[in-house]
């Protein structure tokens, strides 16, 4: 026997085999009716819910809160607070700031204590109320007429002051919190 009919037996051998084992097995079938039935569908979806707008809100100053902060969950819109720092503090330094002003000011004004003097100066305080003179004018006739002694402003000293004042109101204002956007908390 050559190679190709040992090959042919072998698989007529396999084929044979394969067809025998499949006799004898019988198949079972079993049939039911469907019925509909009330009972509802529930789907569970996992989910994540982000803000279509977010806005963190960092306070610019420092302090003992006194209002209650908001509750997670709550309304809020644009432009109402949402929290208020003791602005005591910052309101203390806007007075001291103001009253260092005052009392440079003062040293900086001549005291006239000559009766002509007084009467001058109520003339031009009238005419510089009126609007008959400028401010340059009014401090140039003050000027003019005040003692050679007069004490010399100092400019410098006066516009630190002023920005002193300055951002301590600004520190003042930023003891109120407010919301940039509606939307809750």
């Amino acid at each position: 026997m050559n190679g190709k009919q040992v090959l042919g037996l072998c698989g007529a051998a396999l084929l044979s085999l394969a067809v025998l084992t499949g006799c004898g097995n019988t198949v079972s079938t079993k049939t039911e009716k469907v019925t509909m039935s009330a009972h509802p569908v529930v789907l569970t979806l996992d989910a994540n819910i982000t803000a279509l707008h977010a806005a963190e809100i960092m306070p610019k100053v420092s302090g003992k809160l006194i209002s209650a902060p908001l509750a997670v969950g709550q309304e809020i819109k644009a432009g109402e607070v949402v929290a208020q720092v003791d602005a005591a503090p910052y309101q203390q330094s806007v007075s001291q700031a103001e009253a260092e002003l005052m009392a440079a000011a003062a040293t900086a004004t001549p005291s006239y204590t000559a009766a002509a003097d007084t009467g001058e100066r109520a003339k031009l305080d009238v005419w510089y109320d009126m609007g008959a003179i400028s401010r340059v004018e009014y401090e140039q006739m003050r000027s003019r007429s005040a003692p050679a002694a007069a004490p010399a402003v100092d400019t410098e000293k006066i516009a630190q002051l002023q920005q002193t004042i300055q951002t301590a109101r600004e520190m003042l204002s930023n003891a109120t919190i407010y919301s940039p956007i509606d939307g809750r908390v």
